[in-house]
């Protein structure tokens, strides 16, 4: 079956096994892409393209790896450049298979009708378009610098400085970048419009408070507590599924909210805070640990899906939080210094066995990489 364009994939050291290897695999030993991730110091969910006819660009994806970012953001830079690379593949005709290393405005432009004006094209809007042409623009700066490429198929424009008069010139930006490209004016939800959001979309009931016998929703408890969690704290989506058992205070009756610190490892832009959890949500949150949390835990261990697991992490002391030195290291890592990647290789080893330190669990006992809300909106 014929690839029709770039696609984007992204690390694991966790790899199925197909029942019949492929030649490259055959004869690999067990746990050697985890190790050669590591030894690399690649993390999990680093994004890399595979070419339409299969091949891997070692100088493409070298980007990746030395412009470190937020996942999220590093996967949003992959699709844009995937994006692009495809219509250049697909429709720069009469060459066909433009290469990324030969693109030239010409090839933009016509990128920029397809998206932005052709009543067959996607149509996106301003603000879609300029986080594109930032993307890309940054990817083909660095290939310049990198003597990857002669040219950069955006073309530019002299920045000019209002403030400073004497010096009309102050740098160059993208002459693409689009004039529409504000952003949405945000919606601000009331507290009683937030709770019917999460009673009917999250938990599963009706407007008039009754149980939706058709709702086939799962987790709904630790749904709805996550929500709870990240509403009245105000951590971003990420922040929150990053969240480790070391970050979750206990209960003290006494407090109205507990303190509790967030890394600076994990919050956007580097901005660790002091946050603070209202007692009642508290509360929830170790509900769901207790219960919910600890019987998905168990279900994994029975299954073996954390002694399966490579390249895993280990807080060997449950009530210190840092992890054990690799081999060759003498010293104990902090838990608060990992970044969101690392933290989903970080386990505890406790009493009753293995489990991992991500508070929030998937339904396979693993961390919960974010959580996604368009069931709930459409209900």
């Amino acid at each position: 079956m014929p690839i029709l364009g770039w696609r984007v994939h992204f690390t694991r050291r966790q790899l199925p096994t197909p029942g019949t290897p492929r030649l490259t695999l055959k004869g690999l030993p067990e746990g050697v892409i985890a190790g050669w991730l590591d030894a690399e110091g690649i993390e999990d969910g680093v994004p890399f393209l595979i070419s339409p006819d299969g091949h891997y660009d070692i100088d493409l994806n070298a980007y990746f790896l030395l412009h470190p970012a937020p996942e999220n953001t590093q996967a949003a830079i992959a699709y844009d450049l995937a994006s692009f690379l495809t219509f250049l593949w697909r429709n720069r005709q009469p060459l066909g298979k433009r290469s990324w290393r030969n693109a030239t405005p010409e090839d933009r432009a016509a990128y920029h009708r397809w998206r932005r004006i052709d009543e067959r094209g996607p149509g996106v809007k301003g603000s879609t378009w300029g986080r594109e042409v930032a993307t890309v623009n940054a990817f083909y700066r660095w290939a310049i610098e990198s003597g990857l490429v002669e040219q950069n198929p955006i073309l530019q424009r002299p920045v000019r400085n209002r403030r400073w008069h004497r010096h009309p010139e102050a740098g160059i930006t993208p002459a693409e970048a689009p004039k529409d490209g504000h952003r949405e004016d945000l919606s601000w939800l009331p507290p009683a419009s937030y709770r019917r959001w999460r009673d009917v979309g999250v938990r599963g009931y009706l407007p008039t408070g009754l149980p939706d016998q058709s709702f086939r929703g799962g987790n709904a408890a630790r749904n709805a507590t996550f929500c709870d969690l990240m509403i009245r704290t105000g951590l971003r989506l990420t922040e929150q599924a990053s969240l480790t058992l070391f970050e979750i205070p206990d209960i003290e009756t006494h407090r109205a909210y507990s303190p509790t610190r967030l890394p600076s490892a994990i919050a956007k832009n580097g901005s660790g805070r002091r946050i603070y959890i209202p007692t009642t949500v508290l509360r929830e949150v170790w509900d769901y640990i207790r219960f919910d949390r600890a019987e998905l835990i168990e279900q994994a261990r029975r299954r073996g899906t954390y002694d399966e697991l490579t390249g895993k992490s280990l807080v060997e002391d449950p009530h210190h939080a840092a992890i054990a030195p690799r081999a060759g290291g003498d010293r104990r890592r902090p838990v608060e210094t990992l970044n969101p990647r690392q933290r989903r290789r970080l386990f505890i080893c406790s009493a009753e066995g293995l489990e991992p330190a991500s508070l929030w669990l998937n339904r396979h006992g693993l961390r919960l990489r974010e959580h996604r809300f368009d069931s709930a909106n459409n209900r």
